[in-house]
């Protein structure tokens, strides 16, 4: 379990360094197509219980 979530979190990295930017934004949709053509199991799931008070960034 601990490796696969380590695998998905550095793959996910690797994508949104690679291929995104200020410029250039990602839909989860695409990170999910991308994570699962690597072999790395996703999925989506709405959680409705969270929502931020204020933007997260992900850009400085």
């Amino acid at each position: 379990m601990q490796n696969s979530t380590n695998m998905r979190i550095l793959e996910l990295l690797r994508f949104l360094y690679e291929r995104t930017d200020e410029n250039h934004p990602s839909t989860v949709s695409d990170i999910i197509a991308h994570l699962n053509g690597k072999d790395v199991p996703v999925e989506r799931y709405d959680n409705a219980h969270f929502v931020s008070p204020v933007p997260i960034p992900l850009w400085p």
